[in-house]
């Protein structure tokens, strides 16, 4: 075996320091009154108190009414990546509650209600916008949701949202979506822009935990307004410049590849980080991007320099295990941390790099983690494929008896 001493890069280290820090917290608390309370959606509270931080944040209050000793829904607590975008509506535009109907039955009975689970959406005086049965899906909640939304309302308290919070991003955002929903793209996109250029600029929480979402956004309504893919184009080019001309910073750098990945241009973040000097910080914060295309064209070395390969893998295993082990994964997306997926194939494309470079008994260790992590038959597949695409006979031969 070669002896391999690869530290994990000081800018790399930090990073993933700083973001596990940030991930420690529920992604939902990135929304202002989740500062109210703990969970991904409920508030620690009683009707009153949410009708209360909703009046303060220009929102609704949404009321999930459970049986005595009853729950909600799984979707509500626990959310999957396809359910996430109904939780993240009803963050943006409600104060959420659950109660017991039973211990709370005095502030219920302003309502005349049905035998519970039911569901309210409320102003935030209190008065009734719907009522909705328990057992609705998570789809059904996120239509009704977005015809509720659709409204001169919504898009006034957003408004209102933004002009008492100017530099916040998430009221920016906010506000982009009420545009959207409304049918005025052009000022929706003039929102994403203003999320790209500040919030994702300046503030690291939000960035980390709403790249993603913003990226996604935007891109979309390029497609829908020839104003906004005006707008996207601008915005890529001046990323483009500061990058390699300006500033070598990684979370530009991120920033460009999520556009880059929605946009389905995924080879230009390749070239980007072709680009860029060895040790720069933001090809550095590449990598995420682009391992399974280094490892295609046999740069082997190259993908070891950033990091030892156990760790890195170790380091996906406990993002899985901090995000509950989403087995999801939306196929458009490039880096989908916390799900089982990503993690093994980060796992192979990192065990391929160490058979190519002639690490072998490595090789064979990281192969037996990623089995130890996903057992299932798909993982080994993968796993001979990349002993396959290293020609490690040696580690093939190792993979094979396997039952």
């Amino acid at each position: 075996m070669n002896e391999r001493k690869v530290p994990i890069p000081q800018g790399l280290a930090v990073a993933f320091t700083l973001f596990a820090m940030i991930w420690s917290a529920d992604i939902a608390n990135a929304h202002p009154s989740h500062g109210f309370g703990r969970g991904a959606l409920f508030h620690g509270a009683d009707i009153d108190a949410a009708l209360e931080v909703a009046r303060s944040e220009h929102k609704l209050v949404f009321v999930y009414v459970t049986a005595k000793g009853g729950a909600a829904p799984n979707y509500l607590m626990r959310p999957t990546v396809r359910e996430w975008r109904t939780i993240d509506l009803l963050i943006q535009e409600s104060v959420a509650v659950l109660v017991d109907s039973e211990r709370h039955r005095l502030q219920l009975s302003r309502f005349m209600l049905e035998e519970p689970p039911i569901v309210l959406l409320l102003e935030n005086d209190g008065k009734i916008i719907r009522t909705m049965p328990g057992e609705i899906s998570a789809e059904e909640l996120l239509s009704e949701l977005t015809f509720r939304l659709s409204d001169e309302g919504a898009l006034e308290r957003a408004k209102q949202s933004v002009a008492e919070n100017a530099g916040d991003p998430l009221a920016h955002e906010r506000l982009a979506e009420a545009y959207r929903r409304a049918g005025d793209l052009d000022a929706a996109a003039k929102e994403y822009l203003w999320c790209c250029r500040k919030g994702l600029r300046e503030n690291l929480p939000y960035a980390a935990i709403r790249r993603r979402v913003v990226a996604e956004r935007f891109v979309s309504l390029s497609a829908q307004s020839k104003a906004a893919k005006e707008l996207l184009q601008g915005l890529i080019d001046e990323l483009v410049n500061l990058i390699t001309e300006k500033q070598d910073d990684p979370n530009l750098a991120r920033d460009l590849a999520e556009l880059h990945c929605f946009m389905g241009e995924r080879e230009l973040t390749f070239a980007l980080f072709n680009r860029l000097p060895g040790k720069s910080r933001a090809r550095y914060a590449l990598l995420d991007y682009v391992i399974e295309q280094l490892t295609h064209e046999g740069r082997y070395e190259e993908v070891l320099r950033f990091g030892d390969p156990l760790i890195l893998f170790a380091q996906e295993v406990a993002w899985v295990a901090r995000l509950r082990g989403q087995k999801e994964e939306d196929g458009v997306v490039c880096v989908q941390r916390g799900t089982v997926t990503f993690a093994v194939r980060r796992g192979a494309a990192l065990v391929e790099a160490l058979a190519g470079a002639g690490h072998l008994n490595d090789a064979r260790q990281l192969a037996d983690q990623v089995l130890g992590f996903s057992k299932a038959d798909e993982t080994k597949a993968m796993l001979i494929e990349s002993a396959k695409q290293a020609n490690s006979e040696e580690l093939l031969v190792y993979l094979q008896p396997r039952k």
